[in-house]
């Protein structure tokens, strides 16, 4: 009897690992789907700005895009770094005409108002697109926040990482990609 129970268990666990990587695998965006997610996103207003943007205008550049959230407490720790790469890497002549920036946000962070005073109270100096429908999130898999992609001029997946990252890395990165 006990023995039955036991590989019970064994199955169950099996089966709900099996379900696990399954599900996971299917979140997963193969490298060449990333050019066709920036292109067919849809126009998201620049809440720095108030223009829209459309991220198919950048295809052919290399892309850094943080998805985030204004009550993110982790979110919040690694502005000062993002701000910290958006005023330093357009020095780097390899990557000034090469490279774009942009971070996303959806609506569950408030209302635009709020989120245009978080901005400024924050003295944010690089782009934050509104994502109202999660687009990027969603198409990009992103299970935590702040979570931050380098895609390569190709579309292919570079980098990627789940929390603050230091402006210097972000700059070492793309400076081994662009040669």
């Amino acid at each position: 009897m006990i023995k039955k129970f036991s590989f019970l268990i064994v199955g169950i666990l099996i089966g709900i690992f099996v379900i696990i990587f399954l599900k996971i695998d299917q979140n997963k965006i193969v490298a060449s789907n990333y050019i066709e997610v920036i292109k067919n996103a849809p126009p998201m207003l620049d809440l720095t700005n108030n223009k829209t943007v459309k991220l198919g205008d950048y295809v052919g550049k290399y892309m850094v895009l943080e998805v985030w959230e204004t009550w993110c407490p982790a979110c919040k720790k690694s502005i000062p770094e993002l701000i910290k790469f958006n005023e330093s890497y357009s020095n780097l002549n390899k990557l000034k005409n090469n490279v774009v920036f942009f971070s996303f946000l959806s609506n569950s962070s408030g209302s635009n108002n709020d989120i245009v005073n978080f901005i400024k109270q924050n003295g944010i100096n690089y782009p934050v697109l509104l994502d109202n429908n999660y687009y990027i999130g969603k198409n990009f898999g992103v299970k935590y926040i702040p979570s931050l992609f380098i895609i390569d001029k190709d579309g292919n997946l570079k980098y990627s990482k789940v929390g603050p990252e230091a402006s210097s890395v972000l700059q070492a990165e793309l400076l081994k990609m662009i040669k």
